[in-house]
């Protein structure tokens, strides 16, 4: 049978001969040999690494929120919680050709009784049978909630199970050892001799793999074009993935990443042999194997990497601030865990000292520290005080310590995330805890690197906010369901109050009206009363004491329906549509 399909104006067949294993076998060769020949050596782990021994030897680590899951010498599947640090045997044994996969209290492995895929739920200790079976070398899975995503078959079927259902089904899509899956989004390499496509568009088909992805809602299938090798990772609309720099040389490789909104790829600058990569959220977890074998992990957000004491063949896996990976030698590997969002560093004496936490996205530099000692950052989703008025702070808040002795300012450097724009972006602020008030200690803003920086002379807690309003939606006679219809050539009072999250009126933000007309026909249903008053010049509303006004003119406008859009300055539109007769 052939199957034909076609994805932005890309022809994908499925074809029934072989998937060559060429560059499947050799990347587990490598990988092999990397094990038996590389003399492995420990890094001294600096200021900055608080690494933690569970006590549990094994291989594979996989971490999701505090479980790390991981399989034994012998093949015992086991699990270490970080929070009360209870080493858990499951009692299944697992076939090793293929990685575990977990999310939340789900751990999903292949048996190694029947060579079939299982999902056991740790919460409640009980195991389902997926029932889908793996032929070695090329097939893999990984899973996301409760969708799991599958590369199986002869031909390299891209599928996903449902757990929820306990359905399978076939994406038409054709991949190569493990996919990941974030949300709806499965991402995967394609071999271009498995469809007999020229996927990145070099002019020639071969043994290219390129990464690919598809949109489970949608049922969309994109190729992005870009070279790709071993597993690619996914986060929300980010995928990570390594590129090898020659095709059949398998020399060095570089970990880059895709970002799915607005369809850029960005070089990390990670290189060496990269087979493998973890995303999550900002932060991409990576094992450099040029000689040896040093785990770090890069932040999307300032572009700053970090390595780590890790002598692992396989990459780390990362989970929110946690990341799991294998230390020790080989054959008796150590399962550890580092926490990002905790850093200590050594802050020297001198002038303009500097220091750069990669986890938490924070640097702070001293102008003279006069007593060397060491400086802690802590990052935390909790706010420390109350919110503030008119603002919504951003996620995360950091808590930043010292003992060393310094004189005069400290700039302190936030990282914020890169999607945040416009009016939103403008009215970011850094906001100081100090126990009993929050103080607004911004200095400057860097749009292009997407860092807000602050000017303060002492530390506690720090968070970024933006600007926001509690929105009235417009007043009489306006109806906000859309029902209402004024007469041609009226003048319609737009009016509507704003107040902060303590109920208290807004009055210093600048609101502008916009119109997009969206029907020639009539939609509303009640007719409306009009002001006679002047219309507003330009489209700024203005401040009347109590409400926000803008008298809208129709003269120029036509017969039919239109859409109001009403900018706030907090970043933030409000619609409503009206109708003219």
């Amino acid at each position: 049978m052939r199957l034909q399909a076609s994805f932005n104006s890309l022809t994908i067949e499925r074809s029934s001969p072989l998937v060559t294993m060429k560059k499947v076998n050799a990347i587990l060769l490598i990988m092999f040999l990397s094990i038996l020949l590389v003399n492995i050596t420990v890094k001294t782990a600096r200021a900055t690494d608080t690494i933690i021994d569970t006590g549990a030897v094994g291989n594979y680590p996989h971490v999701s929120g505090s479980i790390i899951a991981f399989v034994t010498a012998a093949n015992n599947l086991m699990y270490y919680n970080i929070l009360n640090g209870q080493l858990v045997n499951t009692g299944f044994v697992v076939n090793p050709v293929v990685e575990i996969s977990i999310s939340g209290s789900l751990i999903v492995f292949i048996s190694a009784i029947d060579n079939t895929l299982k999902c056991y739920d740790i919460s409640t200790g009980i195991m389902q049978n997926i029932g889908v079976s793996f032929p070695w070398g090329f097939s893999g899975f990984s899973i996301s909630g409760s969708i799991i995503a599958l590369i199986t078959g002869i031909t390299g079927e891209v599928e996903y199970f449902d757990l929820s259902t306990n359905q399978l089904f076939d994406t038409g899509a054709i991949g190569v050892f493990i996919p990941s899956i974030s949300g709806s989004i499965i991402a995967f390499n394609t071999i271009e001799s498995q469809v007999g496509v020229d996927l990145n568009g070099d002019g020639n088909i071969g043994q290219n793999w390129v990464l690919r992805y598809y949109n489970i809602t949608s049922g969309a299938l994109v190729n992005t074009g870009l070279d790709s090798g071993m597993a690619p990772s996914i986060s929300g609309s980010k995928i990570a993935f390594p590129t090898y720099t020659q095709e059949d040389g398998w020399g060095e490789t570089t970990i880059r990443y895709f970002d799915i909104s607005t369809q850029k790829v960005v070089d990390t600058g990670i290189g060496g042999m990269v087979n493998m990569s973890s995303l999550s959220g900002s932060i991409i977890t990576y094992s450099d194997r040029s000689g040896i074998y040093n785990a770090g992990y890069y932040n999307i957000l300032n572009g700053l990497s970090e390595g780590f004491n890790a002598a692992s063949y396989n990459s780390p896996s990362i989970d929110g601030s946690i990341i799991a990976f294998q230390s020790g030698s080989y054959g008796a590997y150590e399962i550890s865990y580092i926490n990002i969002s905790q850093a200590t560093f050594d802050t020297p004496t001198g002038t303009d000292i500097t220091i750069n936490s990669v986890g938490t996205g924070l640097s702070a530099t001293f102008s003279d520290v006069t007593n060397a000692g060491t400086t802690s950052v802590v990052a935390s989703a909790t706010n420390p005080g109350p919110n503030i008025p008119n603002f919504q702070f951003l996620n995360t808040f950091w808590k930043i310590s010292t003992q060393a002795s310094f004189t005069g300012s400290v700039i302190i450097g936030l990282s914020y995330d890169p999607s945040i724009a416009g009016q939103a972006e403008s009215s970011l602020r850094v906001f100081h805890w100090d126990g009993t008030t929050w103080t607004d200690v911004t200095y400057s803003l860097d749009t292009v690197n997407k860092i807000i920086y602050a000017q303060v002379t002492s530390f506690s807690s720090f968070g970024i906010a933006y600007k926001t309003y509690v929105y009235s939606g417009l007043l009489q006679p306006v109806n906000n369901d859309g029902s209402s219809v004024f007469k041609m050539k009226s003048i319609v009072p737009l009016k509507f109050q704003l107040t902060d999250s303590q109920g208290n009126l807004v009055s210093n933000t600048k609101c502008y009206v916009y119109l997009t007309k969206i029907s020639n026909g009539i939609l509303g249903t009640e007719m409306e009363a009009v002001s006679t008053s002047a219309a507003e010049s330009g489209n700024l509303f203005r401040y009347d004491g109590s409400h926000y006004v803008f008298n809208l003119a129709t003269k120029s406008l036509s017969i039919g329906t239109w859409q109001i859009r009403i900018a706030l300055d907090d970043g933030t539109s409000k619609y409503t549509i009206i109708s003219l007769k």
